[in-house]
């Protein structure tokens, strides 16, 4: 197995209390900020791990994205969420030197051109896949990553979402354990990169 470990859209608009999600669009993040510093030990025990570790970080404003994506935001109605060059668009969790970023503009991740060419020059066939939001992102990166031929790792207490999609969460992670993923614990998933 190489692995590599993909944190989703860990961006003050969606993670922050002083974020959008939570300021503007007053969704109760609590699920997300509880998961924080369990998905920040697991990055550190990653790069003790030698593990490669990669971001992404989404634009999902209507005047930075694609004409069929800003059509969506504009019927949700546009708060300028992660908008580049703002602190709402600032990763929360911040990568180390050598880490890569990969800015996206569709949930999922795999949309990324750059990020797929980097995971398939570096010949990784398994992806951690860890961050917010599950209803969105994860689960679409989860399905086109497995439909590029990748692994999938689902990390079950590192992804996360507002407290109004908990139970949609719930749903799409029996989901992917069934079609696309293994999801377990990150202490099981830690367990076993240990003995790889």
């Amino acid at each position: 197995m190489k692995a590599a470990l993909l944190v989703i859209d860990m961006q003050n608009d969606y993670c922050h209390p002083s974020g959008k999600m939570a300021k503007v669009v007053k969704h109760d993040i609590s699920p997300i900020t509880k998961m924080i510093p369990r998905l920040n030990a697991f990055i550190e025990q990653a790069r003790e791990m030698k593990i490669p570790i990669v971001f992404t970080q989404m634009t999902d404003s209507a005047n930075f994205v694609p004409e069929n994506a800003r059509r969506k935001i504009l019927e949700l109605g546009d708060i300028e969420l992660t908008k580049p060059c703002t602190w709402g668009y600032d990763l929360l969790i911040k990568p180390a030197k050598g880490e890569f970023v990969f800015e996206k503009n569709y949930p999922d991740a795999m949309t990324s051109k750059k990020l797929v060419s980097y995971l398939k020059k570096n010949k990784f066939d398994t992806l951690i896949i860890t961050g917010v939001n599950t209803h969105a992102c994860v689960d679409s990166t989860v399905r086109s990553a497995f439909s590029l031929g990748f692994n999938i790792i689902v990390p079950s207490d590192l992804v996360a979402c507002p407290r109004k999609f908990s139970q949609a969460q719930k749903e799409i992670l029996k989901i992917c354990q069934l079609l696309f993923a293994e999801v377990r614990p990150s202490e099981e998933v830690i367990k076993e990169l240990k003995l790889t």
